[in-house]
């Protein structure tokens, strides 16, 4: 298991282990992300991510989630040799990869983490919004030629993102 952790993140003491227990008894779970709060935050980016939280971990009990946050996540090792270079988002990349081949990734409830990097003005929040709403429409389109392929319950889960974020963003 390779985990990857953002330097600007900090974990509950028992997150690391929570996440190992995300692979514990099934091969099919390539990647498990942690459940990750912003540090200090606007209330508006508060609700956000609690909205967003609770978006992965349906996602995660219905089949798989389409995302884990870059604070701490990990994967299968072996799952991907390394990142393509033209990937902007490695959380958003790596979850759509293992779910094209066959692998679910799981957002932990129990595997907390938080995000001390987050905007501190409404101006900000919009703008870092956009530029995540954009780095995760690119990963979305990415993977577009390999629906085909995509098990039911994943096709749904990414036509759904792919919707909502061209119609809603």
């Amino acid at each position: 298991i390779i985990v990857n952790m953002d330097m600007d993140g900090y974990l509950n003491r028992d997150a690391l282990l929570e996440i190992v227990k995300g692979f514990a008894g099934d091969d099919k779970v390539g990647v498990v992300g942690a459940y990750v709060f912003p540090a200090e935050s606007l209330i508006e980016e508060e609700m956000l991510w609690q909205a967003q939280n609770k978006s992965r971990l349906l996602e995660s009990d219905f089949y798989s989630s389409s995302i884990v946050i870059a604070v701490c996540y990990a994967f299968r090792k072996g799952l991907i040799e390394k990142f393509s270079t033209d990937v902007i988002a490695d959380d958003i990349y790596l979850p759509f990869e293992a779910n094209a081949k066959g692998y679910r990734t799981v957002y932990s409830s129990t595997a907390v983490a938080y995000e001390k990097r987050t905007p501190t003005s409404l101006e900000e929040l919009l703008r870092h919004k956009f530029r995540k709403s954009n780095a995760y429409l690119t990963e979305l389109l990415r993977f577009l030629y390999r629906a085909p392929q995509m098990k039911l319950p994943w096709k749904v889960i990414y036509f759904a993102r792919v919707l909502h974020l061209l119609v809603a963003p």
